[in-house]
């Protein structure tokens, strides 16, 4: 049984990645802490736990977090993703929430390193969003990176372009402070960075029959906001690509190197720096993503 600890921004395949787990006979999921920017960390709690409750799934606990980065200004954030969030938000606005828990008096960062200190080396850590909470949690607990299992984040670009700048991704560049803090204290962090999760897509045709509509809603809106930004109508499954890799490390080929974030410079910003000489982060630099695709879709028909 893999105990996961998932610090997440909760967009649409942060969701998705969610509900893998959640169907995951093998994992148990301790808790999701959630980052914020436009739509707070709480909104995006309530918004997830709609998505639960549609599916009848109980028993998962939401911490909100940080809604915005340790120093700088909060960035609007991307407006196709926040439009499909809203979009499910929306949608989902009359369920109400019985069955999962949203914890409103413990901070997201006090919460990882609580659970974390009762239970060391218990729990793997899976970030899908901006690093902000993780690094509070180091702050607050300096010994935190050696108390957890593992480690695995989806964010940064290494060979491709970024997608928040020329040469950042999106979860490095929100808060390329808080990144610096994460790959600087973990002694191995293991990294999905957009080279290889942009290799693995799905569309709307690709999925069960009888997978839920409120799946489907969300590959379908992912599918429309990339198909609205100019490029092929299909979603990369981002944050269900780290989560695979972390369950299944041989799905990933991979490189140790050590890690630089990148905070000075404006034009380079969040840009990731490696060196292959030195370091213990494992950097995973090629997929393979039929096989990944493939254990998506048997977990969406379990």
């Amino acid at each position: 049984m893999k105990k996961i600890l998932f610090d997440t921004d909760l967009l649409g395949d942060d969701l998705l990645a969610l509900f893998a787990m959640v169907k995951d006979p093998d994992v148990e999921i301790a808790g999701v802490t959630a980052y914020g920017r436009r739509i707070p960390s709480v909104e995006r709690c309530k918004t997830a736990c709609a998505f639960l409750e549609e599916q009848e799934i109980s028993g998962i606990h939401f911490v909100p977090g940080v809604s915005h980065p340790l120093v700088r200004r909060p960035l609007p954030g991307c407006r196709y993703c926040d439009d499909v969030l809203c979009t499910l938000h929306t949608a989902w606005s009359h369920t109400k929430n019985i069955h999962n828990v949203i914890e409103d008096s413990v901070h997201a960062a006090s919460f990882i390193m609580d659970t974390v200190k009762r239970n060391p080396k218990e729990f793997s850590l899976l970030c899908t969003g901006p690093l902000t909470n993780i690094a509070l949690a180091v702050l607050l607990c300096p010994e935190l990176p050696y108390l957890i299992k593992e480690i695995t984040v989806m964010g940064g670009t290494w060979k491709e372009c970024g997608n928040s700048s020329a040469v950042a991704e999106a979860n490095i560049y929100n808060d390329p402070e808080a990144a610096k803090i994460v790959f600087a204290s973990f002694p191995s962090v293991t990294i999905v960075p957009l080279d290889i999760t942009m290799q693995v897509t799905i569309k709307t045709a690709d999925l069960p029959q009888d997978v839920p509509s409120s799946v489907s809603g969300i590959v379908a809106s992912c599918c429309r906001a990339h198909s609205d930004r100019g490029e092929d109508a299909k979603m990369p499954l981002h944050d269900v690509l780290a989560f695979l890799v972390m369950k299944y490390p041989d799905l990933a080929e991979k490189r140790k190197c050590a890690i630089h974030i990148e905070t000075k410079s404006s034009k380079s910003s969040g840009m990731m720096i490696f060196d292959f000489l030195r370091g213990d982060h494992m950097l995973c630099c090629n997929v393979n993503s039929q096989k990944a695709t493939e254990f998506f879709l048997e977990l969406l028909e379990r």
